[in-house]
């Protein structure tokens, strides 16, 4: 261990898989016990790859009036005054070149800017966005690509039939977009696109430095290959049981699955005062 109990001074949390369970939601004993370290003085932040404008009910939930990092780290944006810290786009000519790319090979996507979401046409991923919440922001705009210079494009998502489909995918890309642009699974369908250099442990760094917190007093939850880079910068790294083996190497302590309200129970053995 790292630190000792009860000497962190920030609680960086991702959300899919690792906060919330496999219904969208937050547990009463997680909810619970953030409140309870917030008022011992430990600051919660969410860090997702999600929007930003996607996560504000779980921001209110646990009344949070941190900034969020979400779409990996692209942005970094304060939720309740909307101002934005930090933003990490795509250059637009690379984002075109990645958007046709991935229509020859007709996969799904969304394109997440700092004010929306947008995709060509409704497909499985626009479905299932509106199923688990009406208000998430969707455009659909079958002239996305001739509109592009418009957006912000933080990221591009991508789904398909199984990760080996999708590592394929990115493994095939041109040479010269490598120092263009960085490629990360978030899910066991997923992949997200970003500018080069964008992660969330950048985005915690950058914001460690903006509000003068020592890293080593950070504890940060995680689950999937995106949340590596925050367990490589943090104090120290929580996985959840159900992560897979790969990430759960990499952290300092295993706890519970995201269905047993695993973050509160490392809370309480790590960071709750007795």
């Amino acid at each position: 261990m790292k630190q000792s109990k009860g000497s962190f001074r920030w609680c960086v949390c991702d959300l899919d898989g690792t906060l919330l369970n496999n219904k969208n939601q937050i547990s009463e004993e997680n909810i619970r016990v953030l409140q309870q370290i917030q008022k011992q003085g430990v600051d919660v932040l969410l860090a997702t790859g999600r929007s930003d404008l996607t996560v504000r009910p779980f921001i209110k939930q646990l009344k949070l009036t941190t900034p969020v990092i979400s779409c990996n780290g692209g942005l970094i944006r304060n939720a309740i005054t909307d101002e934005i810290l930090h933003v990490q786009a795509l250059p637009i000519k690379v984002a075109k070149q990645v958007m046709k790319w991935i229509e020859e090979r007709s996969f799904e996507y969304l394109i997440y800017s700092t004010t929306s979401i947008y995709t060509n046409q409704e497909n499985s991923l626009t479905k299932r966005f509106r199923e688990r919440d009406e208000k998430i922001p969707i455009c659909i705009d079958p002239q996305l690509s001739e509109h592009l210079d418009q957006l912000n494009v933080l990221k591009i998502l991508v789904v398909g039939s199984n990760w080996e489909e999708l590592q394929a995918f990115a493994n095939s890309f041109p040479i010269e977009w490598k120092n263009k642009l960085t490629s990360v699974r978030s899910g066991r369908q997923l992949l997200d696109i970003m500018s080069k250099g964008v992660s969330k442990g950048n985005a915690l760094t950058i914001l460690a430095d903006q509000f003068n917190i020592d890293l080593k007093e950070v504890i940060a939850f995680g689950d999937n290959e995106n949340d590596l880079s925050m367990f490589q910068v943090a104090g120290f790294s929580v996985a959840p049981a159900n992560a897979a083996p790969e990430i759960q190497e990499h952290v300092d302590y295993v706890t519970r699955s995201n269905l047993e309200s695993g973050v509160a129970y490392a809370l309480k053995k790590w960071v709750v005062r007795d």
